[in-house]
């Protein structure tokens, strides 16, 4: 494979629903149905291993559906704790809402395409990017480009964290704890944080750009979380 694109978004479910279940990774390839064909023999030889008390049940279901006019596979890695490992189990469960990940796998143009979780739509809006006709890459969003223009520009890797997503899920929560009435706005346009890795001459360096607007706007998130809770 040449490089690898990642992309992890809110679920609908919220936290409750499983942290980790709306997600996609497409690894770029020139040999897109060799690696899918790899992944069908790999996985399910994961199937009853016991590792450190941790037994492992996997499946690997090719052609079990068809999306978008492509067939693809449904994977499954199912990890059983012991009683005495009952904290990771709802570490798991709060992660994946379950026991594991689970979610589609599929050849695409040029590439192989995962998902965690079972988002069809996901799955259509990433087909399209890869013909070309998808119309809203993560690449081209503007909010994302103009942090991209902040990192380094011989970066080998970059991510960006769409802090704003975060806290539209997490602040109505902590919001309902300091009274109904309590109304906190956030702006719908929040940049991300960006970070780049770079390496030169065998050493690796790494940048990470926050941009101004969030900042302030988490500043003033907090004071008015704080002075919510604040004893009269």
């Amino acid at each position: 494979w040449s490089s690898m694109e990642f992309a992890m978004y809110i679920p609908p479910t919220g936290l409750m629903g499983g942290l980790l279940t709306r997600g996609v990774t497409i690894t770029h390839t020139d040999d897109a149905e060799n690696l899918l064909k790899l992944s069908a023999e790999t996985m399910p030889a994961m199937n009853g291993v016991d590792e450190g008390g941790i037994k492992f049940r996997t499946t690997f279901e090719s052609g079990a559906d068809e999306i978008a006019g492509t067939e693809v596979a449904k994977y499954s890695v199912n990890m059983i704790f012991p009683p005495e490992m009952m904290q990771q189990a709802q570490g798991m469960m709060m992660m994946f809402g379950g026991s594991g990940p689970r979610g589609f796998m599929l050849a695409g143009k040029g590439a192989v395409i995962s998902t965690m979780g079972t988002d069809k739509k996901l799955v259509e809006k990433t087909l399209g990017n890869l013909a070309g006709d998808g119309g809203d890459r993560l690449g081209t969003n503007p909010l994302v480009t103009s942090i991209a223009k902040q990192l380094p520009k011989d970066r080998v890797a970059e991510g960006y964290i769409a802090v704003g997503d975060i806290m539209r899920m997490i602040v109505p929560m902590a919001a309902m704890f300091l009274g109904p009435n309590m109304q906190i706005e956030i702006p719908d346009e929040l940049p991300p944080i960006g970070f780049a890795m770079t390496m030169d001459k065998g050493e690796a360096g790494s940048t990470t750009f926050v941009p101004m607007q969030l900042i302030q706007s988490v500043h003033d998130i907090v004071q008015t979380l704080s002075a919510a809770a604040a004893p009269t």
